[in-house]
């Protein structure tokens, strides 16, 4: 079976009708372009998705539908803005085989072309990534046609020997691999496939990755006080082979190191000289020597005591009243105490190890209770809080008795009433001067459906049973008319929602459906358009208007009930703006974020540097969330359209933010003389994009651009002999340019 060529992409082309008054300025697209073979033919039948690209290689919800342009078989060609892009292929060939890849991260640029040729049964693996990680690196792949199984390699040296270090399993998709190198340092990677006759792939591309081994802080971590020692607990962190502990007394400014535990541990005991207020906290140590910043500290009062017992609750079980507490682990002993008068004379009754306690006192009335526990070295906490009940050997009736008309059906409820037997529910009919039981349910249970025959006025009683067959009793009366029909809807509410009318009501009881009626004027005749089984229904009008909409409930037996209150919408079939911009300073690039009634479309996101004019579209998302790359530190205000089926709604009311501009420069710029050209290399700071090389020779007084690269490393080959400075200077994405790096010296003799 096969699918036409179609994307799902995060920034579609669109023709925009003139829903909007708003005048924005526009950007010039860019081109993705590509062909798609297999077995080195183009083929048609191919499904491409195109998201906007994530860190993880992972893409997201694809939003909107477009067919692609065909000029011949397998070509393909989209118009996107400007931005970074994933692309999934997926083949539907013969016999059901499906033929999947992805290629990303693909950089379109304004007004350019970018060509992606795929081949679908390609061995290689693509998108190839290796990151430094928390003590490891960090690398992911696409998987390769055919493979039985991946090849990783290592080197220390772009052009040295690359070492086989591991055999992956294959999977489809994504592949993920965590390596630990030897050694801090550089390291270079390739990978390839293997298929079932042994034949090795070539690889796509190599990949450096500066490892620092740096490893993250432990998390989780807790102080207790188990009274004889302070017991630490944390989250296990497997690239940890130790951790060091350190305590604060009194505050978290006196740190010392008590102690270094090892192995797969996440606990430790600390037993302190004196009670007091203490702090702690923890680093990790990873096989390379490495050591995390602390994590989050954790407060414990030692005190060599448990503290007061928590939870204290008291339940009249008609017989008895019961106690019940949070209880702690090795203690010698709980101890009760109780007393017929509030806070004072309170007698020690009796001592459990259990956390609760039956009591019956010898009279009846009003009594208070505390608990306290005992630990293993004789000392008794403190009370804990004083708790009452009043003991009468019966069971109080149910409180928040509750009885209301469903329509076809009388349900009441009620409030548990701990340690019931039972319930009893009894009714009493218009005309009559007596109730009688209609029903008995379990003390687990707080609800009863009745079904008088007819509808009336009824009264009904709750009374509660113990579970030795004892009826305390009854409740307050509650008076109810049963009408024996589907009630009416309620709260029926109709909104503009932009592209469709929402109409939205209150669930009817027993009702199996609900029919929608809908008219172009108040006091016109309402026609049925529709049946649901929700308490929701989003119309489409096929004109801009007014319309008011009733709802009715209707049941399988046939019962129908009245018709609901009118609710009125005007539609003008236009998306409605989002709202709540808000921008953040990230330092080198803007955060931004917003909420829209309508999500299945395409935001175009705006910038100014005037609250109120003069807005550039920037970028476009079909998520609620997008970056921006100012050029330069100062004020800016955003704000943001959708598109949703080539409707564009007005412009959002503005976020603003103060953008700081600030990028650090590149550090640890290192050069030498490679023979034939002069090799520099440097370290990327955050959020850099691109970098811009500067050379003078020491005779000169001016340094000269001679040259701008994306990655963190370039070669240069001067045409004299002499003695060169040079210096980098990073820029993101945006063109915010930071300071110049520290200038290096090299005396290159070519």
């Amino acid at each position: 079976m096969f699918k036409k060529l179609f994307a799902l992409f995060a920034a579609t082309l669109v023709i925009i009708n003139g829903c909007s008054g708003d005048n924005v300025s526009s950007v010039e697209p860019g081109t993705l372009k590509g062909k798609v073979t297999v077995d080195g033919e183009g083929v048609s039948g191919v499904e491409i998705i195109i998201n906007t690209y994530s860190i993880s290689g992972k893409p997201g919800s694809p939003k909107v539908a477009s067919l692609a342009g065909m000029f011949d078989v397998g070509d393909y060609s989209f118009e996107l803005y400007a931005g970074v892009y994933r692309a999934d292929y997926s083949y539907y060939g013969s016999n059901n085989v499906i033929l999947t890849t992805a290629r990303y991260p693909i950089t379109v640029s304004s007004d350019a072309e970018t060509v992606v040729d795929v081949e679908l049964k390609d061995p290689i693996p693509h998108s190839f990534l290796a990151a430094d990680g928390d003590a490891a690196v960090e690398l992911s792949w696409e998987s390769g046609y055919g493979a039985a199984h991946y090849r990783l390699y290592r080197s220390q040296s772009p052009d040295g020997f690359f070492y086989i270090i591991s055999q992956v399993d294959t999977a489809n998709g994504t592949v993920y691999y965590t390596d630990h190198p030897p050694n801090i340092g550089t390291y270079y990677y390739r990978i390839t496939s293997v298929d079932s006759s042994s034949l090795e792939s070539d690889y796509e591309e190599t990949r450096q990755v500066d490892f620092t081994a740096a490893i993250r802080p432990p998390t989780g971590l807790q102080a207790i006080d188990m009274v004889d020692f302070v017991q630490l607990r944390w989250d296990e962190k497997p690239q940890a082979v130790r951790y060091h502990i350190f305590r604060s007394k009194g505050n978290e400014g006196n740190w010392t190191a008590i102690d270094t535990v090892y192995g797969n541990v996440n606990s430790y005991n600390d037993v302190p000289t004196d009670t007091s207020v203490y702090y702690y906290r923890l680093t990790a140590i990873s096989s390379y020597g490495t050591e995390s910043s602390p994590g989050a500290s954790a407060l414990v009062h030692y005190d060599r005591r448990f503290d007061p017992p928590q939870g204290l609750t008291i339940v009249d079980r008609g017989s008895s009243l019961y106690l019940t507490w949070q209880g702690y682990s090795n203690i010698s002993y709980y101890s009760v105490y109780r007393s017929a008068v509030s806070n004072s004379d309170y007698q020690h009754i009796n001592n459990t190890p259990n956390t609760y306690y039956s009591d019956t006192p010898v009279d009846t009335g009003i009594y208070y209770y505390y608990v306290t526990v005992t630990s293993p070295n004789g000392q008794e906490s403190d009370p804990s809080d004083t708790i009452s009940g009043h003991f009468d050997r019966i069971l109080d009736f149910p409180s928040n008795f509750q009885v209301e008309n469903m329509g076809l059906y009388v349900a009441l409820s009620w409030e548990e009433v701990e340690w019931a037997g039972a319930y009893i529910l009894l009714r009493m009919d218009e005309g009559d001067n007596a109730y009688y039981q209609i029903g008995r349910v379990d003390g687990s249970v707080m609800s009863f459906i009745d079904t008088p025959s007819d509808s009336g006025l009824f009264h009904y009683q709750i009374a509660t049973e113990t579970v030795t067959g004892v009826i305390g009793n009854r409740s307050y009366p509650v008076t109810v008319l049963f009408t024996n029909n589907l009630l009416t809807p309620q709260g029926v509410y109709a909104e503009n929602m932009g592209t469709f009318i929402s109409i939205s009501w209150d669930s009817v009881a027993g009702a199996d459906g609900y029919k929608v009626y809908r008219s172009q004027s108040e006091g016109g005749s309402f026609e049925y358009i529709d049946s649901t089984y929700d308490n929701y229904y989003n119309d489409v009008p096929i004109e801009q208007g007014s319309y008011y909409y009733k709802i009715q409930a209707f049941d399988l037996e046939g019962h129908l009930s009245p018709f609901s209150n009118t609710a009125y919408a005007f539609f003008d079939g236009c998306p409605l703006p989002p709202y709540n911009v808000t921008a953040v300073d990230s330092l080198y690039k803007v955060y931004l974020n917003w909420e829209a009634i309508d999500t299945g479309g395409e935001f175009m996101i705006y910038r100014s540097v005037i609250s109120d004019s003069n807005y550039t579209l920037v970028d476009s998302s079909f998520e609620l969330t997008a970056f921006d790359w100012p050029p330069i530190s100062g004020r800016y205000y955003y704000k943001v359209q959708i598109i949703v089926d080539n409707d564009t709604s007005g412009l959002s009311e503005f976020g603003s933010v103060h953008f700081s501009g600030t990028l650090d420069p590149p550090t640890n710029l290192s050069a030498y003389d490679a023979g034939s050209h002069v090799h520099l290399e440097w370290t990327a700071p955050a959020g850099a994009s691109y970098y811009e090389i500067y050379r003078r020779l020491e005779s000169d007084t001016e340094y000269q651009w001679i040259g701008t690269v994306p990655g963190t490393y370039a070669d240069d080959a001067p045409v004299l002999e002499g003695t060169y400075f040079y210096k980098v200077k990073a820029f993101t994405r945006g063109d915010l340019g930071s300071p110049d790096s520290a200038p290096v010296q090299v005396y290159f003799d070519p």
